[in-house]
């Protein structure tokens, strides 16, 4: 679309759900369902903004929407005013005490205890919501299903047929223990549970030379472990072994990255209870990713 900065029409703040929305999705399709309005009226509306305010807000790349420089200020800007909207909301419609209910959550297995600190910071907010946790090796399918309301997981690609918000992408990097002092690993762990091609092509990429995977789990919990008991290594998320002073990375191995959604069912009015949870996850474990993703 092509901007002209001497030209700006006045600056609409409605015009703002329209950028939330996009950003969160990481597509105009996505922002579509989320707002419940047709893709083109998706695509006006974030021209219009980029007209008003001069500047590009997003850019294409590999058909994914990514934010630009800018747009990646105004996101942030934008969560704040967000946060004022729904504390406004809840000042004039009812205070989040008064929000009250269980919320059941499918979280991947693989992800480990990652975000299991953000769920619980929950009741900090909404201290009448209960939770009920169920670690699964697809929580996308289980939400599909509607044996959960809400799932958090890893994809490379948007969820289908859910309703879902990108909070943004894990790096993921082999690791090996400390201990090995420098050695090369004398084995390689692997995830046993169905994992998708680019993972496996990644990981099998990677092994040493002539060597292969000798040894798979399934479960983080099951990969750290066997890492840190010798030689081995492993593919792990890099925001948690990272922070375990016995883990360090390969160096001469390059990381990947796979993104994390929020999903809920799709067209299925949310209740109370899970929109403010729903809400909740999708402002606090995107800013837990993005930090993680900024060291």
């Amino acid at each position: 679309m092509t901007l002209c900065k001497n030209a700006r029409s006045p600056f609409r703040w409605d015009d703002l759900r329209f950028f939330l929305a996009v950003a969160q999705a990481g597509s105009l399709l996505g922002a579509s369902k989320i707002l419940q309005v047709d893709r083109t009226t998706v695509a006006r509306r974030i021209d219009a903004l980029e007209r008003s305010i001069g500047k590009r807000l997003f850019s294409t790349d590999d058909n994914v929407i990514r934010t630009t420089e800018a747009g990646s200020a105004v996101l942030k800007a934008s969560e704040r005013v967000n946060e004022q909207i729904t504390e406004l909301e809840q000042l004039l419609y009812g205070t989040p005490e008064g929000v009250e209910g269980t919320v059941k959550i499918a979280v991947a297995q693989g992800l480990g205890d990652a975000f299991i600190q953000d769920i619980l910071a929950l009741h900090e907010t909404h201290p009448r919501v209960s939770i009920d946790i169920v670690s699964v090796a697809n929580p996308m399918e289980l939400v599909a299903e509607r044996k959960a309301d809400l799932g958090i997981g890893d994809a490379y690609e948007r969820p289908e047929r859910l309703e879902s918000a990108l909070l943004g992408n894990l790096e993921i990097a082999m690791y090996g223990s400390t201990a090995r002092n420098g050695q090369p690993p004398g084995t390689w762990i692997g995830w046993s549970e169905y994992a998708p091609k680019p993972f496996i092509d990644w990981v099998n990429g990677h092994v040493g030379e002539g060597e292969s995977i000798s040894t798979k789990v399934n479960s983080w919990e099951a990969l750290q472990s066997a890492v840190l008991a010798g030689g081995a290594a492993a593919p792990l998320w890099c925001m948690l072994a990272d922070a375990n002073p016995r883990l360090e990375r390969l160096a001469a191995i390059e990381a990947h990255y796979i993104a994390l959604w929020l999903v809920s069912p799709e067209g299925l009015k949310r209740q109370p209870a899970h929109e403010a949870t729903w809400r909740f996850l999708r402002n606090r474990i995107a800013e837990h990713v993005a930090a993680a993703d900024r060291g």
